[in-house]
């Protein structure tokens, strides 16, 4: 007996080392670098009057396009939160206004005027494409559950009839579902990063977070020149910001220094107002006021900057001269636990109590 368990005892071993070493190579074979970009942020890009997160799309997309030369297959996974134990909807951000705008960016005789309008038209093709996605009237998800039931019927024999659609094996759906740049955008401004890997081994895995006054991505492959990708991304965001003009940066850069500057000497902050519900486009998913589509930052009526976080966030503001680190950003409103439990479930602003929290 006790030779028995010996050996159980080192094949147990063994086959721990065996996996150890697999997952090594997994390891060694992903290549991840940060970018921490501060030469501006939702506060900029809003003031332009633009969604976030469609710019940093169409930024992403453009980065890629100047470096190799063709606009790919792009990924956004968006959260279908308004509806029960909703997940997330698949997004494509390469639409024609996307590739329009590329090809527009890089034109040798396309005026600064007409880049910008290209620029705007994209963004606002791709922030109507997102809510359609949140409102659950995407295409992705519901083709490949048609694609699970036609599978399993195959697989069990349960409907010999029943053959998988033409569709799932033509050149269209190859490609669909072949997403060279996966996508995420983390609305917890909280987070310093957050990332993931490649969902093809020629692709980029991109997970950022958009903050008031920079964007931090997280940029994964499996060796594909990822830091060359990570500086011609900068220089993107450089190059828009040049295209569109500094002005509203400037503006937006002067009012958060004002505001810090005063921090003294300003009055206690008034008591927070009471928030609604309001309702989008009439389709029954409701958002709490003063939350954008993503629910990203609020600037603090007292900002706090000490000493330590200046310390921190030292490498941050290296990073291009034209960024100031102007405040520390955090939600508006916690959620207690009644309302965690609510999560994913329509409600009404008849289900609010006085405090703003779900009954």
């Amino acid at each position: 007996n006790n030779t028995n368990s010996s050996n159980a005892d080192a094949s147990v071993l063994d086959q721990i080392h065996y996996a150890e070493t697999a997952v090594g190579d997994e390891i060694c074979g992903l290549e991840t670098r940060i970018l921490k970009f501060c030469g501006y942020g939702k506060c900029y890009i809003v003031a332009n009057k633009m969604s976030p997160d469609s710019f940093v799309q169409m930024a992403i997309l453009l980065a890629y396009y100047r470096m190799y030369g063709t606009v790919v297959n792009a990924y956004e996974s968006v959260l279908t939160k308004g509806f029960l134990h909703g997940r997330t909807e698949a997004m494509r951000s390469t639409t024609p206004e996307a590739v329009a705008f590329c090809h527009a960016f890089c034109s040798r005789v396309t005026s600064r005027e007409d880049k910008v309008a290209a620029l705007r038209e994209a963004v606002r093709s791709h922030s109507a494409l997102v809510k359609e996605a949140a409102a659950g009237r995407g295409v992705d998800r519901h083709l490949y559950a048609l694609k699970c039931i036609a599978s399993k019927y195959q697989d069990t024999g349960t409907n010999a009839s029943l053959t998988l659609p033409d569709l799932f094996s033509n050149a269209a759906w190859k490609a669909l579902n072949h997403t060279i740049l996966s996508t995420s955008n983390c609305g917890n401004p909280s987070l310093e990063l957050f990332g993931f890997g490649p969902v093809v081994p020629d692709g980029f895995g991109i997970g950022y977070i958009i903050k008031d006054n920079g964007i931090s991505y997280t940029v994964t492959s499996k060796h594909r020149q990822t830091q060359r990708f990570v500086q011609m991304l900068q220089n993107t965001l450089e190059s828009i910001r040049e295209m569109i003009g500094s002005a509203g940066s400037l503006q937006v850069s002067r009012h958060h220094m004002a505001a810090c500057k005063d921090e003294e000497s300003a009055p206690p902050p008034p008591p927070p107002k009471e928030q609604s519900l309001s309702a989008t486009n009439g389709n029954g998913i409701y958002y709490l006021e003063d939350y954008d589509f993503y629910g990203e930052t609020k600037q603090l009526s007292s900002p706090r900057i000490t000493s330590e976080l200046e310390k921190s966030d030292a490498s941050l503001r290296s990073l291009s001269s034209n960024s100031e680190y102007v405040s520390n950003v955090m939600r508006k409103q916690a959620l207690d636990l009644r309302s965690l439990q609510n999560v994913g479930v329509n409600v009404s602003s008849n289900d609010l109590g006085s405090s703003g929290n779900l009954a």
